[in-house]
């Protein structure tokens, strides 16, 4: 994606929202597995009592953000009291990297 909209945002909410669900119950390592895996903890639609048959999306392995703004005028979750390199120091501890070419990525 890039950081003109929202895909900064959301590449940082999937990283955060992974790494909480990752801290709250172990997650299988299954390198061939699709992106999602079914799961019987996850809430299903429908209501119903027990059953599974939801599935739980996995966080991005990594996300490349094409830079066409100024990272201060980017949207993002990261606080504003955050120094620049803070900033990096987050964005690389969620596996966000930022080019400013495609040949970068």
């Amino acid at each position: 994606g890039d950081n003109g909209q929202g895909d900064l945002l959301c590449a940082e909410l999937l990283a955060t929202a992974a790494a909480a669900a990752a801290s709250a119950e172990e997650v299988t390592k299954a390198s061939s597995s699709p992106w999602w895996r079914p799961s019987a903890a996850a809430p299903t639609r429908g209501g119903g009592g027990g059953g599974g048959g939801g599935l739980r999306l996995r966080a991005p392995v990594a996300t490349f953000v094409h830079e066409v703004l100024p990272r201060e005028q980017q949207l993002t979750s990261l606080a504003e009291g955050l120094s620049s390199e803070e900033r990096e120091e987050a964005w690389g501890k969620l596996n966000i990297y930022f080019h400013r070419t495609y040949v970068g990525a």
